[in-house]
This record gives C-alpha cells, structure tokens and sequence, in this order.
C-alpha cells in the first residue's frame, strides 16, 4: 500500500473508531394506543403492561379502581370538559381519573449502559377542581435500585399550572407544562409517574416521554487531525506521482 493510502486509512480509521452520536434512547407518545391501561373496576395491586412492551401501569396496593367512571389509561379526550378537549386536538395521552388512591405509570427498563449526557422530558397537564388530596409525582431509578430520585412533586392545582382551579365544565387547557431534567450515568433506567386524583372532575395527563444522551462516547477522545495534514497529504500525493513517472 502506498503511503498516501495508509495514511488516508488511519485517519479514516481513528475518526469512524470514535464516532458518537446524539439518540433517542426512549420515547412514548401512546400514538395509537387509545384505551390501553385500566377502566374500573380494577383489583388493588393489578399491573397492566401496555401491548408495545414499553410501560406499565399499576393500581394502589389498597384499594384499585372502583367503577367504569374510574381509569388510568389512553385517552384523546377530557370527559366533561369540551372547551379543553378541543384545546388538546385529539391528542393521545396518558390520563388519570377519579383513580381514588395513587396509580402508578412506569417505564419498562431502559439499557443506557452505552450513553452518557441523559437527559429525560415528559410533558403534563391537568384539568379539573383540585383539593390537597390530589397529587402529581414523578421520579427515577437508576441500575434497578429500589430507591427512586424524586423529579417532581405536586399537589392541590398543581401551582395552578393549568386549568382554572375550579369544576367549570368549560374550563381551557391553558398550557401544557414540560419538565427536564439531566440523568446520572448508569446501565439501566426506569421513570415512574404516579397520580392519585378522587372524582370524576379531576383528570391528570403525561405526554411525550423522552429519554436522550449520547452514544458511544466510553471509548477515549477523538484524536484531532492535525491542521498541517492536508498539506501532507498533498506532498505524499506528489511524491508517489513523481515515482510512477
């Protein structure tokens, strides 16, 4: 191989050998998945896995679902509030209703044990007459461990982020709150979302859930090319010119 071509090669080489590259390491938008999870009556305890194998959801230990006005699942629409679900365009979500004790959304576990920069985002919502006994949370797990990392922890109207605070059926979705948050490095991850909301005016949402980082970068640094190299370049290519004639 001539010289010229061996050192293209190696140069090819170490750029392609550490190459990395931003991805999208989770994400749930429930496009498609109307209906999936649980309408009541539900046992306490239960668990439903969604058919896509990407999250769960799980009825308190105590007391589960009571009737089919009670649900934690897929929804496109907010019942009794028509003003807000035309704010919301029919768009798929996750929601919580009237589910009495805290229901809990989670995350199948996500392989981040090539990724570094993590970062996750969901988008959340709520419409309806909120009291202290209605409550948003979200937190993680980092490599399984049973002991999760709190995000975020709501109660009452949430701050009043969205509604009015009140039961007036013609309430608005005056807009939609999106958290984010950096992620420790690890080599798995598990979000969960849990909501516990007590009558039939009172409906929490979760959207576009998204885990990000970048890929491959636990190999050593790029090696930078040096700024004298297309010089080089050209006066081997002139050499082995210079050769053949």
């Amino acid at each position: 191989m001539s010289p010229l071509k061996s050192l293209t090669a190696a140069a090819l080489l170490s750029s392609a050998a550490f190459t990395v590259n931003a991805a999208t390491l989770y994400s749930e938008d429930f496009t498609g998945q109307l209906l999936q999870g649980f309408t009541g009556p539900v046992a306490g305890g239960t668990t439903f896995t969604a058919p896509n194998g990407q999250w769960t959801v799980t009825a308190a230990a105590t007391q589960g679902l009571f009737d089919a006005n009670d649900h934690a699942r897929v929804e496109n629409d907010f019942v009794n509030f028509p003003v807000a679900t035309i704010d919301l365009a029919g768009n798929e979500h996750f929601q919580w209703r009237d589910v009495d004790e805290p229901a809990t959304w989670r995350t199948t576990p996500v392989d981040i044990s090539n990724a570094t920069d993590l970062n996750i985002s969901f988008d959340y919502f709520e419409v309806g007459n909120f009291e202290s006994t209605d409550t948003f949370s979200a937190a993680y797990s980092i490599d399984g461990g049973a002991t999760f990392v709190s995000l975020i922890s709501l109660i009452n109207d949430f701050s009043d982020f969205n509604g009015n605070g009140s039961s007036d059926s013609n309430q608005p979705l005056q807009r939609i709150n999106t958290l984010n948050s950096v992620i420790p490095d690890g080599t798995s991850f598990i979000l969960e979302v849990v909501a516990d909301v007590n009558t039939s005016g009172e409906l929490v949402g979760l959207d576009n859930v998204v885990l990000s980082g970048t890929v491959g970068a636990g190999g050593p640094a790029p090696i930078p090319l040096p700024a004298t190299l297309p010089l080089l370049l050209a006066g081997l290519g002139g050499l082995v010119l210079a050769r053949r004639r």
